[in-house]
């Protein structure tokens, strides 16, 4: 049996592996301060965690107005927030960002985009997703005591990491199309793609208005991180907040496991720790922080995805389901 034969039969397995490293790799140098932990999660302030709760929630219809404003045909808001509600369950199915991404362009299609279109539009969602994370980072800059250059020896690490990753998958990927034949394929694709972006330039207001949302996402959700230290007793600035939140992001997609599980509390606790705050106390919070982002979600989340199975999303969320 072939190697590549070898790593597909037992993905399911290897995933686990990754997942059970990952775990004792944040866990296990924490266990003589376990109790400690413990204590101050069933300490924490449940006004602030209801709070934290409602903050990242509240991320929900957010989204949903992100995604009317980039859409090519007219989407119904309420239909679009029940789409972006089931992505909290889906999203734990699927590497980080893919269950929203995948799911999105299946929804976009289905309202009448053409695949370039969806993907175009989820890609100008990305480009104004990162102009709003630049401008949140220069005014966490200008309010705050660190430095940029401190910023930049702190993320060092991680950025090459992902600079790594990112030409990693660009090299399979070319890998994958020069081997298949399927290059006019790509060509043809990429051009209609490019076309579908360029006709952004014609609706500014619909990339300031999916600027302004991804703006306010971002912020709920790094302030989400800011109660959940409150919570436990723990002043956490904006920046330090960002910087932590940041170092997650990063650490999900460079270990893509179902929902950032595992990596992005790697990232967090390792971002927490590298603005000064106590290790036993930085464990709190991103424990406690992953369950308001992570797992209280998935309640919803399913809910949602149940309204939706017999809708037009039947066939596709179901196959994610699998």
């Amino acid at each position: 049996m072939s190697l590549k034969a070898t790593l597909a039969r037992n993905k399911k397995y290897i995933l686990l592996a990754v997942i059970i490293v990952l775990a004792a790799r944040v866990f296990i140098p924490q266990l003589d301060t376990l109790k400690d932990i413990l204590h101050e999660l069933t300490m924490a302030d449940p006004l602030w965690v209801t709070l934290a709760a409602c903050l990242f929630l509240l991320g929900i219809p957010v989204l949903a107005f992100q995604f009317t404003a980039l859409s090519f045909k007219k989407l119904i808001f309420s239909v679009t927030f029940k789409v972006e509600a089931a992505t909290m369950f889906i999203g734990k199915l699927l590497p980080q960002g893919v269950g929203l991404i995948s799911t999105n362009i299946y929804y976009f299609v289905k309202k009448g985009h053409s695949p370039s279109e969806a993907t175009a539009a989820l890609a100008m969602n990305a480009i104004t997703s990162l102009i709003a994370y630049i401008f949140l980072i220069i005014v966490a800059l200008i309010y705050s005591d660190i430095s940029l250059r401190n910023i930049f020896q702190e993320v060092n690490l991680l950025a090459n990491l992902s600079v790594l990753f990112i030409l990693f998958v660009i090299g399979a990927i070319i890998t994958v199309i020069n081997s298949t034949g399927i290059k006019s394929k790509i060509k043809k694709s990429w051009a209609a793609f490019k076309q579908n972006l360029i006709r952004y330039k014609t609706r500014p207001s619909a990339m300031l208005k999916s600027t302004i949302w991804n703006g306010i996402g971002t912020s709920l959700n790094i302030t989400a991180l800011m109660l959940c230290a409150r919570a436990i007793g723990v002043e956490v600035s904006f920046a330090d907040a960002l910087l932590a939140y940041t170092f997650g992001n990063i650490a999900a997609t460079l270990v893509p496991t179902p929902g950032g599980l595992g990596s992005a509390e790697m990232g967090i606790y390792s971002g927490l720790v590298l603005t000064g705050i106590d290790n036993t106390e930085a464990m709190s919070v991103t424990l406690l922080y992953r369950f308001v982002s992570y797992w209280l979600p998935t309640v919803p989340g399913y809910i949602f995805f149940h309204s939706l199975r017999t809708s037009i999303f039947a066939e596709y969320l179901l196959k994610a389901k699998h």
